[in-house]
């Protein structure tokens, strides 16, 4: 313990760094999460740390400094904790994951979203759909949503499962930027041309002998 402890105090410069790009993370998502945000505030909170830390020896410096080491150690743990939950956690009563996607079995090319009508043109949803089988038809395959752009919302069943057979999917197009939480936006359902429905042909009456 006594050379770790030694060893400690020369860690100290790369302490004021990163509390410097924690304080900048922090400065950034308060400047608007761009990523313009996030280098104005590295610029000025890494430089502002070093400064500080170099004051450490003196008597209000030293003060100063653990103040700042402590809100940034809390911020830190803070934002680590949101995370884990994030990952962790299943939000009630739906979830959002990114999932891969690829044509279906019958499906040909790249397929990210099945949007039924009925037969008068309506737009129909939470439609499970199910194969020959009676399995659920998932789109799924190697491809991740990430590389698209793309996040997926679930419905969750009464108990807690993820459903992804309900269609259309609730899909929303990532915003580029870095902010966070990111910012998404609904994708739009395509426009299709549904065939038109058959119009019942009227029946023409027809007159009945009355019996003599």
């Amino acid at each position: 313990m006594r050379p770790l402890l030694q060893f400690l105090p020369e860690l100290r410069p790369g302490w004021w760094v990163v509390r410097g790009v924690i304080a900048a993370g922090v400065g950034g998502v308060a400047l608007g999460g761009s990523t313009l945000a996030y280098v104005v505030a590295g610029c000025i909170a890494v430089p502002a740390s070093v400064w500080l830390g170099r004051r450490h020896r003196e008597a209000v410096g030293r003060w100063v400094n653990l103040a700042a080491s402590a809100i940034a150690a809390l911020t830190f743990a803070a934002v680590a904790v949101q995370w884990s939950s994030r990952s962790e956690a299943v939000p009630s009563p739906e979830v959002t994951s990114y999932v891969g996607v690829r044509s279906a079995t019958g499906l040909d090319g790249l397929v990210t979203n099945i949007y039924p009508y009925s037969r008068d043109g309506r737009p129909l949803k939470d439609v499970l759909l199910y194969d020959q089988n009676g399995n659920p038809i998932v789109l799924g395959g190697p491809i991740d949503f990430r590389a698209l752009g793309i996040a997926v919302q679930y419905p969750l069943a009464a108990d807690g499962q993820v459903i992804q057979h309900a269609y259309p999917l609730r899909q929303y197009r990532l915003e580029k930027g870095g902010s966070y939480p990111p910012k998404v936006r609904p994708v739009r359902p395509p426009i299709v041309s549904v065939p038109p429905s058959p119009t019942p042909t009227a029946r023409t009456p027809t007159a009945t002998a009355s019996p003599r």
